[in-house]
């Protein structure tokens, strides 16, 4: 067997590196030597940690940058989400440049103000979208997955620097999109235009209709005129 001798405290430890029976190990113990067996489940949890523990301000202040400079920001709970599910729900944000993010609550109450506090809870998911184009189509989504399948509280947001409580979230998602109050406010627009342009034309239209009758009955006197004279 594959046994690491040293001496610790004047008693000689065995380090097994191969996982050796527990037989043997007792075996060992009783010579009256003492046997420290590895668990590498624990190393791999204990290393976790540390390399936690070395990017806890970095995630700190990624989250505190997605806060300030995204266009729209949702904050839901979810609840019994599968894989599937979530895998699903992050390739439909992707349409609207949003993203889907499950985070830890106590590193996003660090990265924002304390008027979001209220919106963190149990398993938190954030959702931001990077464009303008996409904030509503992205609120409109998130408030319908949360109406279909249950699993997604809205709890509130950021809208264009404003905080939003789930209420309002809920009742910006109800407002036509983007493209929608655009095309509806170049429909105002142009309509008066329209109007005055019929009202200019209108009038130009019959001042050269009277100028052209003008014209005809001119050459028509003319013509009549040339006729009555001797030749």
């Amino acid at each position: 067997m594959d046994f690491q001798f040293s001496v610790c405290a004047g008693s000689l430890e065995v380090q097994n590196h191969l996982g050796i029976s527990g037989s043997a190990i007792r075996a060992v113990r009783r010579s009256g030597v003492i046997v420290h067996q590895r668990n590498p489940a624990m190393e791999r949890t204990a290393q976790k940690k540390r390399i936690t523990k070395q990017q806890k301000s970095e995630a700190i202040e990624r989250l505190r940058k997605q806060f300030v400079e995204s266009k729209g920001i949702v904050i839901a709970t979810q609840k019994g989400m599968s894989v599937a599910e979530t895998t699903k729900v992050k390739k439909d944000l992707t349409k609207f440049d949003a993203s889907f993010r499950v985070t830890k609550n106590r590193f996003l109450k660090k990265a924002t103000q304390e008027v979001f506090h209220t919106f963190i809870s149990g398993s938190t998911v954030v959702v931001s979208c990077s464009s303008d184009h996409g904030v509503m189509p992205m609120i409109k989504y998130m408030v319908n997955l949360a109406k279909e399948n249950g699993k997604i509280s809205i709890s509130g947001g950021l809208v264009y620097g404003a905080v939003m409580s789930a209420g309002e979230i809920v009742a910006l998602s109800k407002l036509p999109a983007r493209e929608e109050l655009l095309a509806q406010l170049m429909g105002v627009m142009t309509a008066p235009v329209g109007a005055f342009q019929r009202t200019i034309t209108a009038p130009l239209s019959a001042m050269l209709s009277i100028l052209d009758q003008l014209r005809d009955r001119n050459g028509s006197q003319q013509k009549t005129h040339e006729e009555g004279q001797p030749s």
